[in-house]
């Protein structure tokens, strides 16, 4: 007897177990399908197209100046970059940007690199994880006259919105240089949406 009402109590527990399941799996689903036909509509209104003006500063911790003995370089920044949305949660875009000073950086041989007004370029892909705010990461290359060094960029940034399709944006980055070196910037830009 015990035996039957133990088995009993097992296929219930089964079926209320798959009912629960059942229903968790409808709630998701449904959640899904809200989300899906909510970013269909915002997706109708989004401006493609960004165009991203930004002034900032970067901080080299391994960097130095001719001539001072510090390991520290702060260096001021302008970047000009172009994104295009593919979606209101993926972005892809070209950033150049062009540190506004000479320093030195010492590779993992302990040999000195000049970095004479270098120039970036870095291709990156950003993903929105909070309405306004993006985290993004991408490869690129350094151009300097004596030695080009690759980059690899991550970063975060936030989108503030004005009137008349402008954004003000701040951001945080670090760049690692070719391996050698790495720099911590911030940044404030001024974005166009088209």
């Amino acid at each position: 007897m015990l035996y039957f009402i133990l088995k009993l109590t097992m296929k219930l527990k089964s079926k209320v177990y798959n009912i629960r399941t059942t229903l968790f799996t409808i709630l998701i689903l449904t959640i899904i399908t809200e989300s899906l036909a909510q970013s269909d509509n915002e997706e109708e209104s989004i401006k493609r197209n960004n165009i991203v003006l930004t002034i900032g500063h970067a901080l080299i911790p391994t960097g130095e100046e001719p001539g001072d003995s510090k390991n520290l370089t702060t260096v001021p920044t302008w970047a000009l970059s172009y994104e295009y949305r593919f979606s209101p949660g993926f972005i892809l875009g070209l950033k150049s940007e062009l540190e506004m000073s000479n320093y030195i950086i010492v590779d993992d041989e302990g040999t000195a690199l000049e970095r004479d007004y270098p120039i970036s370029l870095t291709l990156y892909a950003g993903f929105t994880i909070l309405k306004g705010w993006c985290l993004y990461a991408g490869p690129g290359i350094e151009f300097e006259r004596d030695k080009n060094l690759y980059t690899a960029t991550v970063g975060t940034l936030y989108e503030f919105e004005l009137p008349g399709d402008w954004s003000l944006v701040p951001e945080m980055s670090y760049t690692l240089k070719g391996g050698h070196t790495g720099a911590y910037a911030i940044g404030l830009g001024v974005c166009k949406s088209f």
